[in-house]
């Protein structure tokens, strides 16, 4: 479709974006990381700009418009849990105002999953229970194995399973539209991706794990699940049109 041309222009500027700032950005003290973060954060703003894009131009005229509302509202909330991270805005304790902000994209991305299958006279994804079930024990058990720490204040412990809870019905949901449909296989990873992410991230956080190149690691893997979950709009056009 070419009418998406733009829409690919920017997500292929996120990996562009990424590769010039690990090549020529400086390594931290500690080694954990060279992409600066005000690059950083300027590939997750080009997505809430093509989500943004998706609900107001492309999906318009399609039964589709719900699903990439519901998507661009929680790239949305995922820029502002971003900003919470880098210490842009600031918050009395930036890991459970994180964890909030995240929590509520996760939501509206399990909403847009849920809309994508009605919108397409799928199953709702959320009825397919053994996923979200599996899910739900796979994330436990490597939340335990990576995020648990006993020198963590409990709030932060139960906060960080709760929200591993919402990544896995989040991540299974996507998995839901793929069994259905092929063309969602993206979405799907894209869950994965998010979740491998943020047990880093919590692995770092939590445990002080801290080899080379993590915070990198953490990103990227962040914002190209970010990107292929927000793109579940364009895989769906074709069959909504």
């Amino acid at each position: 479709m070419n009418t998406l041309v733009p829409i690919w222009l920017a997500i292929a500027a996120v990996p562009v974006l990424l590769a010039l700032g690990f090549s020529l950005g400086k390594s931290s003290d500690d080694h954990v990381g060279r992409i600066p973060k005000p690059v950083e954060l300027l590939t997750s703003v080009i997505l809430v700009v093509v989500a943004l894009a998706l609900w107001l131009v492309y999906a318009q005229a399609t039964a589709l418009q719900e699903v990439a509302f519901a998507l661009a509202l929680g790239m949305i909330a995922g820029f502002v849990g971003d900003l919470i991270m880098a210490k842009v805005v600031p918050t009395p304790n930036r890991l459970i105002f994180g964890i909030l902000a995240f929590g509520v994209g996760h939501a509206l991305y399990i909403i847009g999953f849920a809309a994508t299958a009605q919108a397409l006279g799928l199953t709702t994804p959320l009825a397919l229970w053994p996923l979200w079930v599996g899910g739900l024990i796979l994330a436990a058990a490597l939340w335990r194995g990576m995020a648990y720490s006993a020198t963590a204040p409990s709030v932060l412990n139960i906060g960080s399973l709760l929200y591993a809870a919402l990544i896995a019905v989040m991540t299974a949901a996507g998995v839901g539209l793929a069994v259905q449909e092929a063309r969602f296989v993206l979405t799907a990873l894209g869950g994965v991706l998010f979740l491998l992410s943020d047990l880093i991230l919590a692995n770092r956080e939590f445990r002080g794990a801290h080899w080379p190149f993590v915070n990198d690691v953490v990103w990227v893997t962040y914002i190209v699940g970010q990107a292929l979950i927000v793109l579940t709009t364009v895989y769906a056009l074709p069959l909504a049109l």
